[in-house]
Formats: C-alpha cells, sequence, structure tokens
C-alpha cells in the first residue's frame, strides 16, 4: 500500500521556527476571539502554521516541487576548508633563544 502524499521535510530550519512562532501567535489571538468568524480563521491558519512546522512539511511547496530544507546549509569557504586542513599548525616561535633559557637555567641552579 502506498502513501498518498509524501511526507518528507521540504522547509529549511529557520522557516520552521518563523511557522511556529507565527502559528502560536495566531493560535493564541484565534483563542480569544472564538466565538467570531475571524477568531475561527486565525485558529485555522495558527494550526496550519504549527503542522508546518513541527513536520517540516509545506503542501504548497510539495505541489510546486520545491525544497528549501538544505537552503539553511552555507555552502562551505575555501578558506575555511583549508585552515581547518592545516590545523594543528606548528608550535609557534620561542620569543628567547635556547642559549639564554640554558644560561638562566645555569644561574638559578648554583
Amino acid at each position: 500500500m502506498t502513501s498518498h502524499c509524501n511526507r518528507t521535510v521540504n522547509i529549511g530550519e529557520s522557516e520552521r521556527w518563523a511557522s511556529g512562532i507565527a502559528g502560536g501567535l495566531l493560535l493564541a489571538c484565534g483563542l480569544r476571539n472564538v466565538s467570531s468568524f475571524t477568531g475561527v480563521g486565525l485558529l485555522a491558519v495558527g494550526g496550519g502554521l504549527l503542522y508546518r512546522a513541527v513536520s517540516g512539511n509545506c503542501a504548497l511547496y510539495r505541489a510546486l516541487g520545491i525544497d528549501r530544507s538544505s537552503m539553511d546549509q552555507r555552502p562551505e569557504d575555501p578558506m575555511d576548508v583549508s585552515s581547518e586542513d592545516s590545523f594543528p599548525a606548528s608550535d609557534p616561535p620561542a620569543w628567547t633563544s635556547a642559549a639564554a633559557s640554558r644560561s638562566g637555567a645555569a644561574q638559578g641552579s648554583g
């Protein structure tokens, strides 16, 4: 048996957060005016946005063939990649010479 609709994630993380916040606000406003037509409309839209946020799936995007789930991932910067490849770097140069540190150690031990 096959499913009639593909419920894969097709919206990005930041868009899910925005949908969740907007949906929660609209639900709260709708609950304050549940006896009016406007309140019922706000409940419906807020519920839809919350479902979109929780599921990560947008029916409109699916119908249009849009997938924005990977939009939050920025492409790798070549400079970042090369600096990560060279890490850990070699030891930093010493500020004093080896001869000076040996003579200081010899004077302190006597």
